[in-house]
């Protein structure tokens, strides 16, 4: 699969995804309850969603390390103000929505 972005500021291009890159994308959309918990946390406390804190809260809820390849990428497309944070309810509401309404459901069936 190739997904390509343009290199802007602190994201740099990203050619393709590889399965494994993809199966630990799909094993947090699976867990997506308890990151949003861990990720709300950060919210209610005022603190910025970073890379770090989203990846250990990626790996705590789901068993599994997102590459930093994936990582990049779900920043470049949803860090709406580009000072690589997160926007807690854009990303949230976004990958919830596709949860709840079984847009993800066909990724799991790979």
């Amino acid at each position: 699969a190739v997904v390509s972005t343009q290199s802007t500021g602190a994201y740099k291009s990203l050619e393709e995804v590889s399965f494994e890159q993809f199966k630990s994308m799909i094993a947090l959309l699976n867990n997506f309850s308890d990151f949003e918990v861990a990720v709300r946390m950060y919210q209610i406390a005022k603190k910025p969603l970073s890379k770090v804190v989203f990846k250990r809260a990626a790996f705590i809820s789901s068993g599994e390390e997102i590459h930093d390849d994936v990582l990049d990428l779900l920043f470049y497309v949803f860090d709406e103000a580009g000072d690589g944070h997160l926007s807690h309810s854009e990303f949230v509401n976004v990958m919830k929505t596709g949860v709840e309404t079984g847009v993800w459901m066909f990724l799991t069936r790979c």
